[in-house]
């Protein structure tokens, strides 16, 4: 007999990936279209402005969804209300960064740039502001909300994006615009109805708001490392540089995605238990071993054809990058399982701990290896990090959360 939480889990587990497949299959088909209608340079140009844009997108407290989910899942319905006025505020800091740039690069020559970060800049607080109907949502365990909201928004981004470059406009400008405006009219329309849900006066978990605020803090070398190979391979190599190391990443992140679905589905009742127990450290090295070998296989047999078909043959130098990030990421594949452990529950300093030293390790050695080997830095650069993420993981959790002897897990 499979234990009701197990199933529950599965069960939100697979709206979470039918939504990740939906997601990304549009992304993919979007991408189809997007590489033979723009140049590699223009490619990498438009995920240039992406990375800076998601880098900036710190001033909107993100910390916050995570202590949005953690205190509604232990009935603090009120911290939702409570973490949307910070969040939107903060973000306006987010819309006047964006506006310098634009200026920047409009002095500068660069157009395209220029009008996409003035666009980005005009609609930021919607699209990064006001997210937190997410945590709220994952807190009540509503993954199914989640998966059609998202997905209805996943399918008119996708077909906008497409008619932009087949019949509209091939401008990198357009094309960011209408990303961040189909995340701000689904924020608005979600925030608009969830605040009618959610009573004023409901309680407001205690600290909630300041681990918020601590764990966005503790993000911001996070959110530079996550994008810091792209920005370096931009300033020191040139725009179509970026656009071959973004193909060779593609399916890696893909994976990497599907694999911190998982672990959010599992935070909400990680959040409700103290003990790491011998249970969940099992079906951890049991995940590792199965998803290693197949994450592994998939690189040397699917994902050649999968790139070439996807990218096209201009970026068939894409291939062996992707296969080399592909096994680091066997390697790393149970981290954001414990890292998910850790986080789904108020412990500010293992968060900023983990976090810090994999983003500042991956910063330097980026800033060491990029400059100098391009590509080949930009990739050595993302093995050695997922190296650095599963040891450092290890650590906080034998010194913090030594493994409990019972058989009792988080149900």
């Amino acid at each position: 007999m499979i234990p009701r939480s197990y199933t529950e889990i599965a069960r939100n587990a697979g709206f979470l990936f039918g939504l990740q497949s939906l997601q990304r299959i549009l992304g993919l088909l979007t991408t189809y279209f997007v590489v033979r209608a723009i140049s590699q340079s223009s490619y990498g140009e438009y995920n240039f402005a992406l990375s800076l844009i998601d880098v900036i997108a710190i001033a909107a407290l993100p910390g916050l969804g995570n202590a949005v989910m953690q205190s509604v899942a232990r009935q603090y319905r009120g911290t939702y209300r409570a973490a949307l006025r910070p969040s939107f505020l903060c973000s306006l800091v987010g819309s006047a960064v964006l506006l310098g740039m634009g200026g920047w690069y409009l002095r500068s020559g660069s157009t395209a740039l220029a009008v996409a970060f003035l666009g980005a800049a005009a609609l930021f607080p919607f699209a990064y502001g006001l997210t937190q109907w997410k945590g709220l949502k994952m807190g009540g365990e509503d993954f199914a909300g989640i998966a059609r909201l998202e997905g209805i928004t996943a399918v008119a981004t996708s077909l906008a994006l497409i008619v932009a470059v087949l019949s509209v406009s091939q401008s990198i400008a357009t094309l960011v615009v209408i990303i961040l405006l189909a995340r701000s009219v689904l924020n608005v329309f979600v925030t608009r109805r969830t605040l009618g849900q959610v009573g004023k006066g409901e309680p407001v978990e205690s600290g909630s708001i300041r681990y918020g605020v601590k764990t966005t803090a503790y993000s911001v070398f996070g959110l530079v490392a996550k994008h810091v190979d792209k920005l370096l391979l931009f300033t020191f190599m040139t725009p179509a540089t970026v656009g071959v190391f973004v193909a060779a990443e593609r399916i890696p992140e893909l994976i990497k995605e599907q694999i911190k679905n998982l672990a959010a589905v599992a935070a909400p009742r990680f959040a409700r238990h103290e003990r790491y127990t011998k249970r969940v450290d099992r079906a951890f090295r049991l995940f590792s071993f199965v998803v290693g070998g197949v994450i592994v296989l998939v690189a040397f047999t699917i994902l050649p054809w999968a790139l070439l078909l996807i990218y096209g043959e201009s970026y068939r130098e894409s291939v062996p990058y992707a296969q080399a990030l592909m096994c680091s990421l066997a390697i790393a594949n149970t981290a954001p399982l414990r890292f998910r452990f850790v986080s789904s529950r108020q412990d500010t300093a293992s968060f900023r701990d983990v976090n810090a030293f994999v983003a500042i390790f991956r910063i330097v050695v980026s800033a060491v290896l990029v400059p100098t080997l391009g590509l080949l830095g930009a990739v050595l650069s993302a093995f050695a990090a997922r190296i650095g993420y599963v040891v450092a993981i290890n650590i906080v959790m034998k010194k913090r959360y030594p493994l409990d002897e019972a058989e009792s897990g988080p149900a």
